[in-house]
């Protein structure tokens, strides 16, 4: 599938501040939220960083992968979880994160992926 131009932006949503698409996306198409390069590996030393790290970045292949400006951040970093998604998504050790619409989604609607399904290996 072709990757489309949403223009989504950030906004306030009941999960807090959220993705919320601007116009429709149809299921399968490919969401670009993701600014290639905008991750690096943090090994925090402190307890507050590890606290952040834990809010912020996510943990696999035995790290933690976070986004490498904190105060400039691609939309990815702000998808919001819910049991009813309206995204897969799948994350890659070379730091390449996609995200594809499971249902057509309605233009002004938040864009979601369940955090617990979330593919971190690549599969």
């Amino acid at each position: 599938m072709p990757k489309i131009n949403l223009q989504p932006e950030l906004q306030q949503t009941p999960h807090g501040v959220g993705v919320v698409t601007q116009s429709p996306v149809r299921r399968g198409e490919s969401l670009k939220l993701w600014q290639a390069g905008d991750w690096k590996v943090w090994n925090p030393k402190t307890f507050e960083g590890l606290l952040w790290c834990n809010k912020w970045c996510i943990y696999a292949w035995d790290r933690f992968y976070g986004p490498r400006n904190p105060n400039r951040m691609s939309l990815a970093w702000y998808v919001n979880h819910s049991s009813r998604p309206n995204m897969k998504s799948s994350y890659r050790q070379n730091g390449d994160w996609k995200f594809v619409a499971t249902r057509n989604i309605r233009s002004g609607e938040e864009l979601t992926v369940n955090y617990s399904e979330l593919d971190y290996y690549g599969k």
